[in-house]
């Protein structure tokens, strides 16, 4: 990243090893890395020292990972703390992303190029959070100021009033930027996820606006929509690799948890109260069969009855791994069909509203075509599987491709793991 020198990188694990394979990635991408294998040692340094992110090993003796972590919030509490474990679990992940200690966590053993992007990306929260928090203060500043203007002074109210509502405008679209990052956060774990997340949010905008909800109604629906499956980061990947269909019934109960766990991770930010509670409740059903609490009609949060319909909406249009034209009268049929059973009937009907809008998303595809390697473009989508010469599957067919999976592409192909060119298919428009 651009100011990769400007951050300082403080890794902790009581195995040199660990240390020294760290320090090396990171040093790659130009950030200034510092290792101790002593929790204790680490805390005298930063007693000293500023630095931008903590990654830290979960098992340590005498101080384990957590409780170091939530030390240097104390200590330092702008930094990015990142908690790596051998011993990923879910109930270790909730309770340290809920605690407010760290940002994310890591599992061991790593791969380097997926690191590096998760570490960029935090560093990238790391700088819109101080951001928003100097324009938060220099929007106090300048209230204050306002306070003691003299009133008779016309002109230069009517001055400072544009400048604090440019300063809020600011603030507010670097608040959508954070949210965005939190979901770029998803997509490192299955970026078929975060692509879709994206896709529902802009749907459920253009639903919420046919419905004209007010500002605070429409600003919740929106960034829940933006984060409405976070919580299945939490779950194992045999079970987000799995159509839903397959899944056997111990992996549908897993399945069915990710609405609670995405209000876990969320309710604690101050401002998104009405946002985990429109995500817990997003897989609610009209007529009570839904879960996790099979509310019915008004007694789910309208925010809710918007994101489910948009969501099964786009899983019905992209069920083949892209969008597809001939899926378009097949999904708006089954939604027709089940208003005031599923979904909320006025939910269906500015769905209708905006049925112009959803049919010119979807373009016709072209015929498959070879494309070399070196260039490919994100948007393409893959006709054939992509595997290794070795018979390893890298990418199945269907997958829209984006920068990660190129990345990973020319990566096996330097590695002469994989044949230099692919079949793609591009939509028109795209």
């Amino acid at each position: 990243m651009e100011n990769a020198k400007l951050h300082r990188v403080l890794i902790v694990d009581d195995e040199e090893n660990v240390l020294k394979a760290l320090k090396r990635t990171f040093m790659e991408d130009g950030y200034r890395v510092d290792t101790y294998t002593s929790p204790f040692d680490a805390l005298g340094f930063i007693e000293k020292e500023r630095v931008s992110a903590i990654i830290s090993d979960f098992k340590m003796p005498g101080m384990d990972g957590l409780e170091f972590l939530l030390k240097t919030r104390e200590m330092l509490p702008e930094c990015v703390r990142v908690i790596l474990t051998g011993h990923a679990n879910l109930d270790t992940a909730i309770k340290a992303i809920n605690s407010g200690a760290v940002y994310g966590y890591l599992t061991k053993p790593w791969d380097n190029d997926e690191i590096r992007i998760f570490l960029r990306n935090a560093l990238k929260n790391y700088e819109l959070e101080r951001e928003n928090r100097k324009l938060a203060n220099l929007l106090d500043m300048r209230n204050k100021e306002l306070e003691e203007a003299n009133k008779n002074l016309e002109t230069r109210v009517k001055e400072q009033t544009r400048f604090i509502t440019n300063q809020f405008n600011k603030l507010k679209a670097t608040f959508m930027e954070t949210v965005k990052a939190f979901s770029r956060t998803v997509e490192l774990r299955d970026p078929d996820l975060g692509a879709h997340m994206g896709r529902v949010a802009f749907l459920s905008r253009s639903i919420a606006v046919a419905m004209r909800l007010d500002g605070q109604t429409m600003q919740d629906t929106v960034v829940a929509a933006w984060l409405h499956d976070i919580g299945k980061i939490g779950l194992p990947d045999v079970v987000l690799a799995k159509d839903e269909k397959k899944l056997k019934d111990e992996e549908k109960g897993l399945l069915r948890e990710h609405p609670a766990l995405g209000e876990l991770c969320l309710k604690d930010i101050p401002g998104f109260e009405g946002v985990s509670t429109i995500v817990r409740h997003h897989h609610e059903r009209y007529n009570g069969s839904g879960y996790p609490d099979s509310l019915y009609e008004d007694h789910i949060p309208l925010g809710s009855r918007i994101i489910n319909v948009a969501d099964t909406f786009d899983r019905m249009l992209y069920s083949m791994g892209y969008g597809h034209p001939e899926l378009v009268d097949k999904a708006w049929s089954y939604i027709k069909g089940f208003s005031g059973k599923l979904f909320d009937p006025d939910v269906v009907k500015a769905l209708g509203d905006v049925e112009d809008l959803w049919r010119r998303s979807i373009k016709t595809l072209d015929i498959a075509r070879k494309v070399g390697i070196d260039r490919l473009e994100p948007g393409f989508i893959l006709a054939e599987d992509v595997k290794t010469k070795s018979g390893l599957l890298l990418l199945p067919k269907g997958v829209r491709l984006n920068d990660f999976h190129i990345m990973r592409i020319k990566n096996f192909h330097r590695a002469k793991a994989i044949k230099g060119w692919l079949l793609v298919l591009k939509q028109a428009g795209k």
